[in-house]
């Protein structure tokens, strides 16, 4: 490792080993909360530490609230096992329709509630106010981490990043200046284009965290959103004028506009000022609209504009967000009927586990093999806690004595969190330690209660992975049917403000299918010109809008009748331009594509981060 990662490494074991003798030191029940909240709360950013640990402390208010409601109302287990599972599924499936932190505080909320409930039925444990000891040990943790490691953390890469997006604005007016020439082999155009896409798709998946902490940034990204949005519609509409203009026949007027075009494209300068030939007079309107935008929001990138150029609405997947909620609920219930019916006294811990990890990775691309590796880093934890307590520690140890020797495993456990390869395991691997080594003053529990307490912690993983795999399915199953309505809608033909807004959806359901799956690029990009041509054909698009509504057997023809339906106009080119991206955009189109079954949930899908506990 780096000498910053090392640096980085031991400041958090540092920050977790003093939040904890401060916990000690304060009395707070159940201590080793305070560290938690420094192992899962360290960011790469300290934006994004600021906002996680505001989160993280919302969150936990939020779910110790409802414990305490849940306590106060009832103490019969079958209620409040019926009563966790509704509230996490609610909080499962209004996480998986939010973003980033405030997806990461709701997730929170809904496992905090059995985290504070739950432990009241686990015999042989001192009582306490549970919902006030984990508000307050959120608090000492977050305090902590703030101090510890704030200074010491670096700052956002926001400026590189904007940037960076000012030179890709600028590389896809120069795409569409080679593209209208159409004097470069097409493989290469087409390898620029969906790199580019592949680029936006990357930095828009990371705007929320570049701009975390700072309400001015949050600005300045949705003008980075604006730049997305807009080059999108530049690409789509130069492949659609590119595609008329080859229709037409060789002309020197046609010939100087077009290249006085290409030019001003590739200068950055105004679009072109003489009036486009009438035979593509539709299109180039549309292009020239899409540079304007492009270019307002290439200027709003170096300021925080009130009202962007262009406002991107995000994609909500409907249905993985209650399937994720029904699994959430399926693990609870379970797991809670197993405590139940076997009257294991270590049952509730079964139960919050199942909780915790079945909101965790909920919303995660590959939660079966995620599961797998957190599955192996909890048992690494418990093994590293049944050493320092049955071996190391004697049981009337006092507090600098249990301090000096948890630190070593402190230190290891920061520099493992540190690691590029280990770090996630490594995460998993210090809160089960914290957990199954209970450290608190006077040590209690007897060998027997540490270890079935200790292995209440990876069944409750086992189980849920179970869970997951049984109740597995592809995780944007919704996202060819969202395609498919955005695209019916902008077939029908409706009001601008409306074609405006199914547009804008479009764009963001294209970037996410990039995100999760880079080499369907080419077909992302057929269906936003698919989107762009069904947009200006307006209410002549009502043929392609019948085609789009039938089911995907009943696509087979559908090119060939868009084709045989188009005139030697305007309109016919467009018609010609949607029957073309038709068919290049059908495998991601297609409710069962076999495209799709690549996506998140796959085996071939990338890994990408789950929020942790």
């Amino acid at each position: 490792m780096s000498r910053d990662r090392i640096g980085y490494g031991l400041r958090l074991g540092l920050a977790a080993l003093i939040a904890l003798a401060l916990a000690l030191a304060l009395g707070l029940p159940n201590p080793y909360w305070a560290a938690m909240t420094v192992w899962i709360t360290a960011q790469p950013t300290r934006g994004m530490l600021a906002e996680r640990l505001a989160f993280r402390l919302l969150g936990t208010v939020a779910g110790a609230a409802v414990g305490l409601l849940l306590l106060r109302a009832t103490h019969e287990p079958v209620l409040v096992v019926a009563a966790l599972a509704l509230w996490l599924g609610l909080c499962i499936a209004a996480g998986n329709l939010l973003r980033h932190s405030l997806a990461y505080g709701t997730l929170l909320a809904g496992y905090t509630a059995g985290i504070v409930v739950l432990p009241e039925f686990i015999p042989g444990l001192p009582p306490h106010d549970l919902p006030a000891a984990r508000i307050l040990a959120t608090i000492l943790g977050v305090l902590v981490s703030a101090i510890v490691t704030w200074l010491l953390t670096p700052d956002s890469p926001r400026e590189a990043t904007l940037r960076r997006m000012g030179e890709l604005g600028r590389d896809g007016l120069a795409w569409a200046a080679d593209c209208l020439r159409d004097t470069l082999p097409a493989p290469g155009l087409a390898a620029r284009e969906q790199a580019l896409l592949v680029e936006l798709a990357r930095i828009e998946d990371g705007a929320d965290q570049l701009a975390a902490g700072s309400p001015r940034a949050y600005a300045r990204i949705r003008a980075l959103r604006g730049v997305v949005a807009a080059l999108l519609s530049v690409i789509s509409t130069a492949r659609l004028l590119q595609a008329r203009l080859a229709e037409l026949p060789p002309d020197p007027g046609l010939a100087a506009w077009c290249e006085d075009l290409a030019c001003r494209l590739g200068t950055a300068a105004a679009p072109a000022a003489g009036a486009p030939p009438p035979a593509a007079r539709r299109t180039a309107a549309a292009l020239a609209e899409a540079v304007v935008a492009l270019r307002q929001a290439l200027a709003a990138l170096d300021s925080a504009p009130a009202a962007p150029p262009r406002r991107m609405p995000f994609h909500r997947d409907w249905p993985a967000a209650l399937a994720a909620a029904l699994r959430g609920v399926a693990a609870v219930g379970l797991l809670g009927a197993a405590w139940l019916l076997s009257g294991w006294s270590f049952g509730p811990f079964l139960v919050m586990g199942g909780s915790i990890f079945a909101s965790a990775f909920s919303g995660h691309p590959q939660p079966v093999a995620a599961l797998r590796g957190v599955l192996m880093g909890a048992c690494a934890g418990l093994v590293a806690a049944l050493l320092c307590r049955l071996v190391l520690l004697p049981q009337e140890a006092g507090m600098g004595q249990l301090l000096l020797t948890l630190a070593p495993f402190m230190a290891l456990g920061g520099l493992a969190q540190a690691h590029p390869v280990l770090g996630k395991p490594a995460m998993d691997a210090n809160m089960v330690f914290m957990l199954a080594a209970q450290p608190m003053l006077p040590l209690h529990g007897t060998p027997a209660m540490l270890v079935q307490g200790g292995l209440a912690i990876p069944l409750s993983i086992a189980a849920t992975l179970s869970i997951f795999w049984l109740l597995r399915g592809d995780r944007l199953r919704g996202l060819p049917v969202a395609l498919r309505r955005d695209l019916a809608g902008l077939a029908a033909g409706r009001d601008a403000a409306a074609l405006a807004r199914g547009r804008a959806r479009l764009d963001h359901r294209v970037l996410r299918l990039t995100q999760q799956a880079p080499d369907r690029a080419a077909e992302g990009l057929a269906v936003l010109r698919l989107g762009d041509a069904l947009r200006l054909l307006g209410g002549a698009g009502c043929a392609a809008a019948a085609v789009l509504r039938q089911p995907a057997a009943a696509w087979d023809g559908a090119p060939a009748a868009l084709r045989g339906g188009a005139g030697a106009d305007e309109a016919g080119s467009l018609m010609r331009s949607a029957a073309t991206a038709l068919e290049a955009a059908a495998p991601v189109l297609r409710p069962v594509a076999p495209a799709l079954r690549r996506l998140p949930g796959s085996a071939a899908a990338p890994p990408e981060p789950a929020p942790r506990p």
